[in-house]
């Protein structure tokens, strides 16, 4: 399954899902180059802010295209959510999210 995303900037994007779910790979494109600091991945877990993680970070000066894809697929609860976020101003971003969802709980 695909999230698109799309905006100028900054990049503010708040992923979840009503089931569990597994992210496989990540794509972000920009129109042109950003000003302003990294693009980040972070974990928001519905299990409290001792459980939160940050998965990535990518400084985007220069550059216009970057994939992010796990070493194997991560995986969240029902809950979690997944922050997308590259501060600074200039172009517009396209964020596609490639993701399975799982529809039990089991």
């Amino acid at each position: 399954m695909k999230a698109l995303f799309t905006g100028p900037f900054p990049l503010n994007v708040v992923f979840e899902s009503d089931n569990l779910f597994a992210i496989e790979e990540v794509r972000l494109h920009l129109s042109g180059v950003a000003s302003g600091g990294g693009f980040t991945i972070a974990l928001e877990s519905v299990h409290g802010p001792e459980y939160n993680v940050l998965f990535v970070t990518q400084v985007m000066a220069g550059v216009e295209d970057y994939v992010y894809q796990p070493p194997r697929p991560h995986q969240f609860d029902h809950g979690d959510k997944v922050l997308f976020n590259c501060p600074g101003s200039g172009p517009t971003y396209g964020l596609e999210i490639d993701y399975k969802g799982k529809h039990d709980k089991g």
